[in-house]
């Protein structure tokens, strides 16, 4: 690998870490003891904040129906919208985020596709996984599967925010016959880890995974809802008050002295045991056969960790999707969560993107190696 792809993938590494970096600030010292809920998996469908409004969720509202997928561990949890009919979309979320993340985006979707947003192992309302088992992406790549089985889909578009993205692209490199459309937002679709940086993170991941089960609570806390609310918006600059009400709905639990507790397995913030080179993510890549929109936001996590000469790096990024037969970058007005806080940004884009005709390859399976 020569030097200046070193650097690049280097950046690239630095750049898609630095949102899990600092939401580790979610739980810090301070909080009130609460009983350890390391494999608790329910959480609230709505609650009484502190000034009296009641935030409710869409599927209590109607707008969207709950969805149970069985897992051998559990359940996958989720929300659909629109038609089971029409052309299925599968959605994903953010890293330490939820299914609710795309709330405030879906009453701006037609019902022309059939949407299913789920929850990842570990967030939300789903199951975590076993107590000993660990979490991957190639885990995430295999939940979607399961629930492409589990919906009987032979085809389907992809929509993805930052994990959800990567995870979204490198599903679509390992099932490229099956996704129509793949729609990033605010991500590339890689998350390198140098391949000579693998074994210390393995060894700190086991490390991690061992001291969590020896002693889960030191990683249990539970707070008045506001406390709550404050710590995530202090660990996401790019969430308003609203768009925390929002998560915090499906991303906590309310217990039965009144105080609160976030639903998601504090295993997630260890790191994961088995990374991926940039040599295996751009062979993912390049497999990908999906027509590809990026969705960047102008003051989101790329544009600003990324600057001056980097900005060519995403680019570059973007252009290792070279099997696709369209693609698409657009820059929108906002932040991270962009598509949470300012949903009209990125509505538009996504309709007219979905509007378009399917790939004419599309549920072709190639045998040979062409696109790699």
């Amino acid at each position: 690998m020569n030097q200046c792809f070193r650097q690049k993938t280097a950046v690239l590494n630095l750049l898609l870490i630095a949102t899990r970096k600092t939401s580790t600030r979610l739980l810090i010292p301070g909080h009130s003891a609460c009983k350890s809920r390391l494999y608790s998996s329910t959480s609230s469908r709505h609650f009484q904040t502190m000034d009296g409004i009641s935030f409710v969720g869409t599927s209590a509202r109607g707008i969207t129906k709950e969805v149970e997928i069985p897992v051998p561990w559990g359940i996958i949890a989720g929300k659909t919208y629109g038609d089971p009919t029409k052309f299925p979309v599968l959605c994903t979320h953010g890293w330490l985020d939820n299914c609710n993340t795309f709330d405030a985006l879906i009453p701006h979707l037609p019902q022309d596709n059939f949407f299913v947003m789920i929850d990842f192992p570990g967030h939300g309302s789903s199951s975590p996984l076993h107590k000993g088992m660990t979490y991957t992406m190639y885990l995430y790549i295999s939940v979607l599967q399961r629930v492409v089985k589990y919906y009987n889909w032979e085809k389907f578009s992809i929509l993805g925010h930052s994990l959800g993205g990567n995870v979204g692209a490198l599903f679509s490199g390992t099932y490229p016959e099956t996704v129509d459309k793949l729609i990033l937002i605010d991500v590339l679709g890689l998350y390198p880890v140098p391949a000579e940086k693998g074994p210390k993170q393995l060894r700190e991941s086991i490390r991690g995974y061992l001291e969590l089960e020896e002693n889960p609570s030191k990683f249990d806390a539970c707070y008045d809802y506001e406390t709550a609310k404050q710590r995530l918006l202090k660990a996401n600059k790019s969430l308003t008050e609203n768009s925390a009400d929002i998560l915090l709905e499906r991303g906590t639990k309310k217990l039965e002295n009144g105080s609160f507790s976030f639903t998601r397995d504090p295993r997630h913030r260890l790191k994961y045991p088995v990374s991926m080179s940039p040599e295996v993510g751009l062979t993912f890549i390049r497999k990908v056969e999906a027509d590809t929109l990026h969705i960047i936001a102008q003051s989101g996590m790329l544009r600003h960790k990324v600057s001056g000469a980097g900005t060519k790096l995403i680019e570059d990024i973007i252009n290792s999707f070279s099997n696709v037969q369209s693609k698409e970058l657009v820059e929108v007005e906002g932040k991270h969560h962009v598509h949470l806080c300012n949903p009209e940004a990125v509505a538009d884009h996504i309709i007219n993107f979905l509007s378009k005709p399917h790939r004419s390859n599309l549920g072709q399976k190639k045998t040979d190696s062409s696109n790699m």
